[in-house]
């Protein structure tokens, strides 16, 4: 009877901190969404940095738990030739892709989200800027062809 006792204690705490941990790790990445989701581009000008880059594929990444995702951006003539999305999380929105013409047509991340991929949008953006900004020249075959 003392060790049923024993292992029921056990059991209590471990889902009592599991259950804590759950809600820890919702509230965290519920603050970060409400941060992502505030987030504008549009003062956010892609010519300033198109202009400083040589041609090539640059690599980004961005990550909000529970998503990420990894991009190339290939560059020829100061321009974004294509992007391609080299890894994403599970929990990343794989429609979320669909803004990359609109973003290689208007050169611009100044483009319009969609309301049910919005979060997985931004992080797509996010990552652009990061492979621009940071200039992370990477060796890959043309993505573009």
């Amino acid at each position: 009877m003392k060790n049923k006792n024993i292992y029921l204690s056990i059991i209590s705490v471990l889902i009592i901190t599991s259950i804590f941990g759950l809600f820890i790790v919702f509230v965290k990445s519920s603050v970060n969404f409400d941060e992502l989701n505030q987030s504008t581009f549009e003062s956010y000008d892609l010519n300033e940095d198109l202009l400083n880059m040589t041609d090539g594929t640059f690599r980004g990444s961005y990550e909000i738990f529970p998503m990420s995702v990894v991009v190339d951006v290939y560059i020829e003539n100061h321009k974004i030739e294509d992007i391609y999305i080299d890894r994403q999380s599970l929990f990343f929105n794989k429609d979320a892709e669909n803004i990359i013409p609109m973003i290689i047509s208007m050169q611009s991340v100044n483009v319009t989200f969609n309301e049910e991929q919005e979060s997985s949008e931004k992080i797509l953006v996010l990552a652009i800027i990061e492979a621009l900004e940071q200039k992370k020249l990477i060796e890959t075959e043309n993505i573009h062809e």
